[in-house]
Parts: C-alpha cells; sequence; structure tokens
C-alpha cells in the first residue's frame, strides 16, 4: 500500500511538472523534448572503437590538467539555452529563467565558462573539440530554485565553419525529481549533496533504451532500476526505458572523479563515468 501510494504521488508530480495550469497558461511556454543525451562508450560515431569515455575522463584533478591532453588548435564556440527536466524520463522540458553558470572542458585544459541570464543562449569560447566533452551547469546559488547543478557530455565535433558549435539544450535536473525517487524505495534514503547522483540510460546500437541489463557500480549506496513509469531498487535489470540511477557516490568537486560501472546480461561492458560533488550526471551509455 505504501509504495502504491507513493508511486502515485511521484506521478501525479510528474504530471505537474509537465503541465501548466490553466491560470497561468497564457504566461508558459512550451515544453522542449530535445534529443536523447550524447552517448558514451561504443555508440557507433564512424572511425571510433573503445569504451569512448568522454575527452578529459581519465584526467586528474589538477585544473590546469583537467581537460586532459592539450588541444592544438583554439577550440570552438559553444552556445545553447538551458532547460529544466520535467519528467522521469529526463528528456522533456521547459526553459530555465533564473540564471547559471555553464563550465566546459577548455581546449588545452583547464575549463571555460560562461553564464545563462536565463532568455539569451550562453556562448563560450574556446571549448575543446570533440564527440563528448563534460558541461557542468551549475544553477544560482543566491535563488531558491529546484535545480540543482548537472553534468553531462555534450558534441562539440562539427563546428559551422565560423568555428561555432550550437549544441542541443542543456538541461538541468529538479532536485525535488531525484528526492521524489529516492522516496520511492524500500528503505527511503536523502539526497547527499556532498555526494554525486547519476542519472544512466543504457541503450542499443540506435540509441533507444536497452532493456534486460544490470549495472553495477560498488561505490554507489543503491542501484535503483526504471520500472513502469517510475523507479524501483527491487528490480535488478533494466526495463525498456534503459534508466537507471546510481544514489550517492563519493565524488569532488571539478573537474570530479571517476566511478566505474559495468554491465550485465542483455550486453555487457564497462565504462568510468565523471561525477561532481553536489552534481547530477546525466548521460547515455551503449556497454
Amino acid at each position: 500500500m505504501r509504495l502504491g501510494v507513493r508511486a502515485r504521488t511521484l506521478a501525479a508530480t510528474a504530471l505537474s511538472f509537465a503541465l501548466c495550469g490553466s491560470a497561468l497558461l497564457s504566461a508558459c511556454n512550451e515544453p522542449t523534448e530535445r534529443d536523447p543525451v550524447v552517448c558514451v562508450g561504443k555508440c557507433g560515431y564512424p572511425g571510433e572503437e573503445g569504451n569512448g569515455v568522454p575527452q578529459g575522463g581519465r584526467g586528474g584533478d589538477d585544473e590546469e590538467n583537467e581537460g586532459g591532453a592539450a588541444g592544438e588548435s583554439d577550440g570552438v564556440t559553444l552556445t545553447s539555452h538551458v532547460i529544466l527536466l520535467n519528467d522521469l524520463d529526463f528528456r522533456n522540458g521547459g526553459p530555465f529563467t533564473d540564471p547559471a553558470e555553464i563550465r566546459v572542458q577548455k581546449a588545452g585544459g583547464g575549463s571555460a565558462t560562461g553564464p545563462w541570464n536565463g532568455t539569451d543562449p550562453f556562448r563560450i569560447e574556446n571549448v575543446l573539440e570533440g564527440r563528448a566533452i563534460w558541461a557542468l551547469g551549475t544553477p544560482s546559488a543566491a535563488l531558491n530554485n529546484d535545480a540543482v547543478a548537472t553534468l553531462q557530455p555534450v558534441r562539440t565535433d562539427n563546428p559551422d565553419s565560423d568555428g561555432v558549435v550550437e549544441a542541443d539544450p542543456f538541461a538541468l535536473v529538479r532536485a525535488s525529481t531525484m528526492e521524489n525517487i529516492y522516496d520511492l524505495l524500500t528503505v527511503p534514503i536523502t539526497l547527499d549533496p556532498a555526494r554525486a547522483q547519476i542519472v544512466l540510460r543504457v541503450v542499443n546500437d540506435s540509441g533507444a533504451g536497452l532493456a534486460g541489463v544490470r549495472v553495477t557500480a560498488s561505490s554507489a549506496e543503491v542501484v535503483i532500476y526504471g520500472a513502469s513509469g517510475a523507479f524501483s531498487d527491487g528490480e535488478t535489470q533494466t526495463d525498456n526505458t534503459g534508466l537507471v540511477v546510481l544514489a550517492n557516490t563519493p565524488a569532488s568537486p571539478w573537474p570530479g572523479s571517476l566511478v566505474s560501472v559495468s554491465f550485465a546480461g542483455a550486453d555487457t561492458g564497462a565504462s568510468d563515468l565523471r561525477v561532481i560533488a553536489g552534481a547530477v550526471t546525466v548521460v547515455s551509455v551503449r556497454p
């Protein structure tokens, strides 16, 4: 009974995130559905093999070396806008209208940052060029909003003739979404702000969610699988969404640290995923 009530509460919360009240409808913007999060691993990019960890994924914690090997160019200019995810599929959202800082790996090492003012596209120069680099979005700490710092890989390997990459919307995760998921567990846990959370989607060759995969991450407090539109710690493998949440994983500040994750069952493999203390890593992985 307790789990059923909480599941209904979570579904209702997700619905309320996605819909605007009729009294406010005129002030609401249309929801945004972005493409699936950039894939890491054996994602089938032409000419690339191996585990496909984003560039800088094996760098140390030193600020000057966090971007990995030094680049030979001035990098690219990254531009996009920011949304706030509304649903439990971690794919749909609406405009994020509060300020935030976007931090990305810089060409030649280190990091580059740019401000999001809530309206105009952010623009960051000298960004590392690659098919998957790490980017961190941090909402303003001065505002009491529901957004939490979010880490995700972005593609910067296809700039236009001016060296500019117009990326898919950068998506922030709601703290309340993570808390509601953790409240559904057989033994509920609390989101630890000193640790990292991982929202992982296991995908197949076409980028769709892959069912029947068992995920192991020894450093995570709990492994939670997507189940019938919600989440459960009673499941032992992915459903057709491929979604998995790894809760309260030890992490350090930017550039963060690595979490080793292994996959078995319908597909096998392993990957090292970057995590940042206090942030949610959102990533798709092809084992």
